[in-house]
């Protein structure tokens, strides 16, 4: 999964002087898509971001997305959004069930 460093994206705002509107538009997307980003609703990102903000930017990709694929960071991600919505986690809860078929069955939203 590729993810977007949000502080950076931040950034590039700040220091073209862009909204979140505008840029969505300067990179093809849709302002909704750089709104989950920013508001930490959306962590992954697809093709059409990815290519808009390195077009855009003139930046490498290692300035602006990471890659992970761990298990553990995505379950100590899933534990902090859980948190944040205070919701009760027990230290002896079950691990998730890992179900690649769901990606390739609808699709990866984050891709399109």
């Amino acid at each position: 999964m590729i993810y977007i460093k949000r502080d950076v994206l931040k950034k590039i705002m700040e220091v073209n002087g862009l909204n979140q509107a505008q840029l969505a538009k300067s990179i093809g997307v849709d302002p909704a898509v750089i709104t989950r980003i920013i508001k930490g609703d959306r962590e992954t990102v697809g093709t059409k971001v990815i290519c808009g903000l390195l077009k855009y930017t003139g930046l490498d990709f290692d300035d602006i997305f990471f890659i992970y694929t761990g298990d553990d960071f995505i379950q100590d991600k899933i534990k902090s959004k859980l948190k944040s919505r205070r919701i009760k986690i027990s230290a002896n809860a079950p691990e998730m069930p890992q179900d690649e078929s769901l990606d390739s069955k609808k699709g990866n939203p984050s891709t399109q």
